[in-house]
């Protein structure tokens, strides 16, 4: 057995296979940061970052797991959000998470690289998961107009319903909201929903704080249905 000076630390280890996933994307146009670490890259106006995680249950030569997150970033998004009606507030991130919840059949994925002879392997599992997954996840933002359509007729994995409405409100049409709204409220369909979409609404029709409605989604929905002036009974029939 080694002696524990022998042992490489979780850190090194953590920090050389992050910036060995990142190098085969150097082609596609990301930076790696070591401070992240992760890595970016810039698309029209979008923002691309890659970033990643380990655990705090690490243990030298034992343990070393990455989790890999990846987001879709907008300043101009944020500014957009800053002048006009807006149910997401002035933030910049539009989407994304956990790379296993970027899929429709969520799941949790992570890679441990403490092993010296399994950590190649290992890593390019991670690179290929990123470019079968991230990547897509990122290039289908770049077309606006499709992903318009997109997030009108169904939900997009890690695109929550505030960022789909500021999505949809300022890329398409208050009638893109409304149908987009509608289907949210189908996919989603149960007596307890509604009933919280409807309190919702009836404390905002009395200028009443919405603390009291614990569902974000269902206070997101209430602010769209009065923001847009929406068809209630349409969005509300599922």
């Amino acid at each position: 057995m080694p002696g524990d000076r022998e042992i490489e630390s979780c850190r090194d280890v953590y920090l050389q296979s992050c910036a060995s996933i990142c190098e085969p994307f150097k082609a596609d146009g990301f930076l790696y940061a070591k401070s992240g670490p992760k890595m970016s890259k810039k698309s029209g106006e979008f923002t691309f970052t890659v970033s990643f995680q380990s655990s705090r249950y690490n243990r030298p030569g034992v343990s070393v797991c990455i989790g890999i997150h990846a987001y879709v970033y907008s300043p101009a998004m944020k500014k957009w959000r800053s002048s006009n009606r807006s149910i997401g507030g002035a933030n910049t991130c539009l989407a994304g998470g956990q790379i296993g919840n970027l899929r429709k059949k969520q799941s949790w994925m992570e890679w441990d690289v403490a092993s010296t002879e399994l950590r190649g392997g290992k890593i390019q599992l991670a690179i290929e998961a990123v470019r079968n997954i991230v990547l897509p996840y990122f290039a289908a933002f770049e077309d606006v107009p499709a992903m318009c359509e997109r997030l009108e007729r169904e939900e997009v994995p890690s695109v929550g319903i505030e960022d789909r409405i500021d999505f949809l409100a300022r890329f398409a049409s208050t009638q893109a909201v409304q149908n987009a709204v509608r289907q949210f409220v189908a996919e989603h369909e149960d007596e307890q929903l509604a009933f919280d979409i409807s309190r919702a609404l009836n404390l905002l029709r009395r200028n009443e704080q919405l603390d009291r409605v614990s569902i974000a989604d269902c206070r997101a929905v209430a602010r769209a249905i009065v923001m847009f002036d929406l068809d209630e009974k349409f969005v509300l029939s599922g």
